[in-house]
């Protein structure tokens, strides 16, 4: 399966899930409370004559844990305890002799019991989840910056294109690479780099809208892909322009950097980098990130040899 058509099966199968999980969860809580009516508050023990056990409870309680979370566990334990509790003070149910015979300590233990059970497998349950959100974030997003990575990015990209063809509108794919950086990493060390690198993605950040997508390509390089800016070329280059200039003028401010030891500031470096900008307008494609991360490369280093700071659109592109 396609990496972009996959992570947009993760997304839809979680938003189902979640749905799925509601649903599920009032279905359980229903028929627990019925049978707990049964169990506890004897509802058919005048009919069949006998009382069923409770430690049917063990087996919804422990389907909650494993299949919801730790919300629906607690609310089923205190309807569990309500119910219990109230056919022991009427003497019915399962638990209709523990008041007068042991002053509620096999209900007591019963609640304990169950309690223990559920929460422990909740938390078990819990774990395996946590670390499935690792491994899923892990794939898709760089663990320096937290920004979505190249299989991310290539899902993002096919959402443009789909967008694109959708409303017939154009889209820009910018390449950025930072002009001073490598010097940095030669002076003061990798960390100092990284830190830069953090501080560029969170400017990248604020430089575009809430849909658009900004993701670190590899070293120093990122991509920003902006979509649905306008029917018409023209008009579309100057949003892309505009957009690429309020990057460049972020980009150029002066990098505060400071170096940590034990969580104390050893040194601290301030560093100034500009930026070259490789743009790529398109409008009804079915190409390949490779192919348009080529085209904004071209551009790019048009910029570079220009003297950098600059943005260059690959103008042979329609």
């Amino acid at each position: 399966m396609r990496s972009g058509s996959y992570l947009t099966y993760w997304n839809t199968h979680l938003v189902s899930c979640d749905r799925k999980r509601l649903i599920e969860g009032l279905f359980l809580v229903s028929i627990t409370f019925a049978v707990g009516q049964v169990i506890f508050l004897g509802w058919l023990e005048k009919y069949v004559g006998i009382t069923p056990k409770g430690y049917l409870m063990f087996f919804f309680v422990s389907w909650a844990a494993i299949r919801l979370d730790r919300r629906w566990v607690i609310l089923m334990l205190l309807m569990i305890a309500i119910q219990a509790l109230t056919g022991a003070c009427n003497t019915v149910g399962f638990f209709a002799h523990d008041i007068a015979g042991a002053f509620l300590v096999n209900y007591i233990l019963y609640m304990l019991i169950l309690s223990v059970v559920g929460m422990s497998i909740t938390a078990y349950i819990s774990q395996i989840r946590r670390h499935e959100l690792e491994i899923h974030h892990l794939a898709f997003y760089d663990p320096l910056t937290q920004l979505p990575n190249r299989r991310l990015l290539n899902d993002r990209l096919f959402m443009v294109y789909a967008a694109s063809k959708r409303n017939n509108c154009y889209a820009a794919l910018m390449l950025l690479d930072l002009d001073k950086f490598k010097p940095l990493n030669d002076s003061h060390g990798h960390l100092a780099g990284d830190i830069l690198l953090v501080e560029v993605a969170n400017r990248l950040k604020g430089c575009v809208r809430e849909g658009d997508t900004v993701a670190r390509y590899g070293g120093d390089e990122f991509v920003i892909l902006i979509s649905e800016l306008n029917k018409d070329k023209t008009l579309s280059t100057t949003q892309a322009k505009i957009i690429a200039e309020k990057i460049l003028i972020s980009m150029a401010e002066p990098y505060r950097i400071e170096i940590k030891v034990k969580d104390k500031i050893e040194k601290v470096i301030e560093h100034h980098c500009s930026s070259s900008i490789g743009v790529v307008l398109f409008i009804n494609q079915n190409g390949i990130m490779d192919e348009m991360i080529k085209r904004a490369d071209m551009a790019m280093y048009e910029a570079k040899r220009a003297g950098g700071n600059l943005i260059r659109f690959y103008d042979s592109f329609d």
